[in-house]
């Protein structure tokens, strides 16, 4: 069991944003069977597909007790300058790569309902659908912290939401349902004690679940068991969580790892929303292919240093520290 929360949440942060930039570059995935390497992305989309649920876990891990630390008009003040003007910010910046850059935008057709279409479609910046379902989270957390400390009943929500998962309602809505579930789940792994058998049939659970998600992708389309909502994807998560979880202390107790990890937990959120633009701009301006293996497996980490190289330029100056947040 990790006796720091620190350390086990500060590792899922970082190596949950690492996972964001992989997937974005592994667009091969789409082709499907026509590359020689397709296993290869197979094997990268499955196995950093917790990348989302992860964060949405953590905050609910982080936040549904927020009562105990400070009032609900704290709460919302520090999510407005923390996650909310972020944001708009990169929204717009993305607006402005939109009509430049990438030219899918003529700068003649913006208006209000092209923008607010945009941002609800993520249409501006593909990585930015995940800042909707977490805001909508944040108008439920209130609620959810009124009844935290009863653990049948978060429980009993949490099955209540597997099974509307199962009906197929508008893209939105599952969105939004899927990210109060994971938080809940989050919440709910970093405030009990599991025995090491019940560990053990998590990991049994979460390996069968992304052996299965492999699977379903290699026989039959890589997109079949496409999102959050599904088992798959929901017991590999929840694997992933509690493994960090119980092992965290060991990684911390070398030196070195703890100061990777504490170095690059500052930046995990700048990383989330810098990385789409940089991988788009890339191929553009040194004529890359997107399918290409150096594409696929370095340029994710060349662009997590550069996500860390602008967010340390942009803290250093006046306000910008709002704009790229802790």
């Amino acid at each position: 069991m990790c006796k720091s929360k620190k350390s086990y949440i500060n590792i899922l942060y970082v190596i949950s944003s690492i996972a964001v930039v992989l997937l974005h570059t592994n667009g091969v995935l789409g082709n499907f069977k026509s590359y020689n390497n397709y296993i290869f992305a197979n094997i990268i989309e499955c196995i950093f597909y917790f990348a989302a649920p992860i964060f949405f876990m953590l905050s609910g891990a982080n936040l549904i007790n927020y009562r105990e630390r400070y009032t609900t008009f704290v709460f919302y003040k520090k999510r407005i300058f923390k996650s909310f003007i972020p944001f708009v910010f990169w929204t717009f910046i993305s607006i402005l790569c939109c009509i430049y850059i990438y030219k899918y935008i003529n700068i003649d057709s913006i208006n209000i309902n092209l923008i607010l279409n945009g941002i609800l479609n993520h249409e501006f910046n593909f990585s930015f659908w995940f800042f909707i379902p977490l805001f909508i989270l944040y108008l439920f957390l209130p609620i959810l912290s009124y009844i935290r400390k009863f653990k049948k009943l978060l429980v009993l929500l949490v099955i209540i939401l597997l099974v509307l998962l199962r009906y197929p309602f508008d893209y939105f809505i599952l969105s939004y349902l899927s990210a109060i579930m994971y938080a809940l789940i989050g919440y709910i792994l970093d405030n009990i004690f599991l025995p090491k058998k019940l560990c053990l049939i998590i990991y049994t659970a979460a390996i069968i679940g992304v052996g299965h998600h492999f699977f379903i992708n290699m026989t039959t389309s890589p997109y079949s068991v496409f999102g959050y909502k599904n088992l798959d994807c929901i017991l590999y998560s929840i694997g992933i969580f509690t493994f960090i979880k119980n092992y965290a202390d060991k990684l911390y107790s070398n030196k070195i790892l703890e100061k990777i990890f504490e170095f690059l937990k500052q930046y995990t959120f700048a990383i989330y929303l810098l990385h789409y633009n940089i991988l788009k701009i890339i191929p553009i301006y040194f004529d890359l292919s997107i399918d290409s293996i150096y594409y696929r497996y370095v340029v994710p980490f060349e662009t997590i240093l550069i996500c860390i190289t602008i967010t340390y330029i942009i803290r250093k100056i006046p306000l910008g520290k709002y704009i790229l947040t802790n």
